[in-house]
């Protein structure tokens, strides 16, 4: 009975100890850099995580499956989207491995029920928003994408 009451204890830490680190990770990461969009609507702010352990405990996610252990991270990082004006938080991505970053989209679409913005980063498309539609922002939008690529700069807060 005794190793019994042990064992439990010692679950019932390790699951304690792994939804602590999932709180610290992103409570207590460092703040790496802010990005405006073109239109000056959304404010991009990217994230070190806080890991105490080493980067192979850590679960790396998946785009379109389960996440996996025993990866070596490059440059840990997760964003958080906010409106640039008011400061409200829109998302945040998972923790994800920077290091095969992509580029940051901020597409306008037309949908059945008006129009809408999706904002991707490094491939994972995690905010939806009807936010920023007015014409001002459609026409900073179209000249920002029309651009040769090589030519857009970031905006940075």
């Amino acid at each position: 009975m005794r190793t019994l009451t042990i064992i439990a204890s010692l679950a019932i830490a390790a699951l304690t100890l792994h939804e602590v680190s999932n709180w610290w990770e992103k409570a207590l990461a460092t703040h790496l850099y802010t990005k405006l969009s073109p239109d000056r609507c959304f404010r991009l702010e990217a994230y070190k995580p806080y890991w105490v352990l080493p980067s192979v405990f850590q679960t790396q996610p998946w785009h379109d499956g389960p996440s996996t252990w025993g990866h070596i991270w490059g440059a840990p990082r997760f964003y958080r989207l906010y409106l640039a004006k008011s400061g409200l938080l829109l998302g945040e991505t998972p923790t994800f491995d920077g290091y095969v970053a992509g580029e940051i989209l901020w597409e306008l679409y037309p949908s059945d029920t008006g129009s809408t913005r999706e904002i991707s980063v490094d491939g994972y498309a995690f905010v939806e928003t009807k936010h920023c539609m007015d014409p001002r922002s459609r026409r900073l939008m179209a000249d920002y994408y029309s651009m040769d690529p090589a030519d857009r700069k970031p905006i940075y807060g």
